[in-house]
């Protein structure tokens, strides 16, 4: 999908609750996106935890 940012600028500069909302939705989605990247390299290369021989 792919949007025209100067149009969709123009649109969220004239409309404050439009810009919020899409400000909040495109926050939220590079969050997730971040977390989710943290967690798969933490799996991938985080600390493996030793268990203790008996």
């Amino acid at each position: 999908m792919e949007f025209d940012a100067a149009a969709v600028r123009s649109l969220c500069e004239a409309d404050a609750v439009l810009g919020r909302a899409v400000y909040r939705f495109v926050a939220e989605t590079v969050a997730k996106r971040l977390y989710g990247t943290r967690e798969r390299l933490l799996q991938l290369y985080g600390p493996r935890v030793k268990t203790p021989e008996t």
